[in-house]
């Protein structure tokens, strides 16, 4: 679970350690049994998106982070990223 909470002003985004001004984000986790084993293939994958994300892998599972200044950027790279990193085409609806 992520509590993350953000109030009226949004100015903590602005700062190096958060988010650089970045206003759009996403986080993808895999608790699949091969999750930690993918660290490197979800890193090269990330390496070739226009955005900022990083990965790391520690008890099973694999967290990858995104960060984008505009949600068409971010919802392009989340679909190049999930259908490789899957190696299958995603649902329709992730098409509409």
């Amino acid at each position: 679970a992520d509590t993350i909470r953000f109030g009226p002003d949004m100015a903590m985004l602005n700062h190096q350690a958060t988010a650089r001004g970045a206003r759009a984000f996403a986080t993808f986790v895999d608790c699949g049994p091969q999750a930690e084993g993918q660290l490197a293939r979800a890193r090269d994958l990330i390496a070739a998106l226009p955005l900022r994300a990083g990965v790391s892998a520690w008890n099973g599972q694999l967290v990858a982070r995104f960060l984008s200044p505009d949600s068409r950027t971010l919802r392009d790279s989340l679909i190049t990223f999930l259908q490789a990193y899957r190696g299958a085409p995603l649902p329709r609806v992730w098409h509409c």
